[in-house]
């Protein structure tokens, strides 16, 4: 059908139209805008208002920008990994595994989050004899939406039953060398399917024990010993609690989307997984979340499947919306797994700061005014900034409100996303701001990051924090904002730090059996002393008797012929000596 042409008078009369009404039409638009405006005004004006009432004020983080890269095990998304801007040390990558069974393709999937993937490179490593296998290029990349996908071909250069460090790089239109690691293994000897299936099966009955077949396969499946332990908790449920535990009890939860699967190891017929998933249940007319780490050890023979272990561990998102959380001069946290909570309070007691659900927050216990200080997640459905492989703790809280603390781990957002380290921050209570003052990088993932911070962290007299980090000692000066390295090759049995954690001694060289010299730190007030071996002998730390170091001494000589672990060991022991106190 033909299209119907205006007439000339048409045309005419609406040009005509249009400027006798000009003037209208821009006020009408005006008015369009205005309106607009004035509605965006309101809402933000409404949710300031919201966050006055409350007494809650957020400061800024910025989100989480680089993607997330995952593998597809028999038609299961497995192995969510987070993208690393650094190299890191492949010895000490073994969060997770990845299974080569009858096929060299490993296929991925990679969530973009608006991101432009130009390359997906890769190598394969052997760690334990620090070669490089194999490196090389994916072409077949295909993109759906804000997903990529593709696979990488792994060459039969790798041998059956080793374990290989796979790092996949992306180049992206912003980040060039963006590292996802996990271990591979080509082994077909394994019921790792039978062991996922099984891992989801039972996640899927202690959210539907309602049914009565599902109820009865969980009891039966986990042969509950609850007669053995205190089952007053949801945080924590292993095979020790009670079937009601196990289901939840009387909290009506629901998973909000399915389980992450992660495959941790796999030994035959033995498999280790974990499953993380967010759940939520209908608290008056809010809503409480709950983040959920399900881990399993399960063995799958012909003829039976038995669960060997098994640990759910609930922590609920702290709000401070939610009615009765926030209490006269207190702060209920809800359901959480981890007891040791990082708190601190000023002199004066008016300011109080706690870490919860990797947030930290300060409360004014005067106004009952909350602030959230530092989060990497800007949100419950924030994935990436969720992602919990970091820690925070509270250094000193001042009077005038100013905060100082530490996050160490995975970086999941912000200046330096996607690197591992220590990163030490200063809060302004004047301009309500959070400043970085101190980055040491680490090349180390935060499962071992965080056994060597958490066993040194003191803050001294004269405003230096000190903090060991793999086998360095640094001291962090709060006031000129530097990092300053202390003593470094502090392997095991090389160094000794006091109860109090206030005093560390540590033989110099990094020599375990064979050190001349002890240095002693007493890092209240950045003293130290030296211990050094007579002639001809070698000197060794033992521990701390109140104030003083104890140590032996022997020939070194004989002492290198013993080959004991003890300090210049029992019979060819000369004596043993204590350090001067502080």
């Amino acid at each position: 059908m033909s299209r119907r042409r205006r007439s000339t008078y048409t045309r005419y009369v609406r040009r005509n139209w249009f400027a006798r009404n000009k003037v209208l039409i821009i006020i009408i638009s005006a008015f369009i805008v205005l309106a607009l405006a004035a509605g965006a005004f309101f809402m933000i004006r409404n949710l300031m208002q919201r966050q006055q009432e409350s007494g809650i004020e957020y400061v800024a983080m910025k989100p989480a920008s680089i993607p997330t890269v995952s593998m597809i095990y028999d038609n299961y998304q497995v192995n969510v990994l987070h993208g690393y801007t650094q190299e890191m040390d492949v010895h000490y990558i073994r969060r997770n595994l990845y299974l080569l069974e009858d096929t060299y393709n490993i296929p991925i999937q990679i969530d973009l989050y608006g991101n432009t993937v130009r390359a997906v490179n890769y190598r394969v490593v052997d760690a334990e004899e620090d070669n490089l296998i194999q490196n090389g290029t994916t072409e077949d990349l295909e993109k759906d939406e804000d997903i990529l996908r593709c696979s990488i071909r792994i060459d039969n250069l790798i041998d059956d039953y080793r374990e290989y460090v796979l790092d996949i790089i992306l180049d992206t239109e912003k980040q060039e060398g963006i590292h996802y690691y996990v271990r591979i293994r080509r082994d077909a000897s394994t019921a790792l399917k039978g062991h996922i299936e099984m891992a989801l099966n039972i996640n899927k009955c202690i959210y539907n024990a309602g049914d009565d077949e599902s109820k009865q396969y969980i009891a039966d499946i986990m042969e509950s010993r609850y007669w053995l332990a205190d089952n007053a908790d949801l945080s924590v449920v292993t095979l020790y609690s009670t079937l009601s535990n196990m289901t939840w009890g009387k909290m009506n939860v629901s998973m909000l989307k399915d389980p992450e699967i992660e495959i941790l190891d796999v030994d035959g017929e033995i498999g280790y997984i974990r499953l993380n998933y967010l759940v939520s249940r209908k608290e008056g007319e809010s809503n409480e979340y709950y983040r959920v780490s399900e881990y399993y050890r399960l063995r799958l023979t012909d003829s039976y499947a038995y669960v060997l272990n098994y640990e759910r561990k609930a922590d609920q998102a702290f709000d401070p919306y939610l009615e009765g959380t926030i209490g006269v001069r207190s702060a209920k946290l809800g359901v959480i797994s981890n007891k040791s909570i990082s708190m601190m309070c000023n002199k004066s007691g008016t300011l109080s700061c706690f870490v919860a659900d990797n947030t930290l927050w300060a409360m004014d216990t005067d106004t009952k005014t909350l602030k959230r200080i530092f989060s990497f997640a800007s949100g419950i459905n924030d994935d990436r900034g969720s992602y919990r492989q970091h820690n925070i703790k509270i250094i000193d809280v001042s009077d005038d409100g100013d905060i100082q603390f530490v996050v160490y781990g995975y970086m999941n957002a912000g200046l330096h996303e996607g690197r591992a380290g220590v990163a030490m921050y200063s809060y302004d209570s004047e301009t309500e701001e959070v400043a970085e003052k101190i980055f040491i990088p680490a090349n180390i993932p935060y499962e071992i990051l965080k056994n060597s911070v958490g066993s040194l962290f003191h803050y001294g007299d004269n405003n230096n924090l000190y903090i060991m980090m793999d086998q360095f000692l640094y001291r962090l000066d709060l006031g000129g904002d530097e990092a300053v390295l202390v003593a470094s090759g502090l392997v095991e049995n090389t160094y000794v730090i006091h109860t109090d954690s206030n005093l560390i001694a540590w033989q110099e060289d990094g020599k375990v059996n064979d050190a001349k010299k002890i240095t002693v730190l007493n890092m209240d007030n950045d003293t130290t002393y030296t211990v050094t071996a007579a002639p001809g002998s070698c000197i060794k730390v033992l521990g701390f008797l109140n104030q003083q170091l104890v140590y032996g001494q022997g020939k070194a000589a004989a002492y290198r012929a013993s080959r004991a672990d003890g300090p210049c060991p029992g019979k060819r022991q000369e004596f043993s000596g204590l350090g001067r106190p502080f």
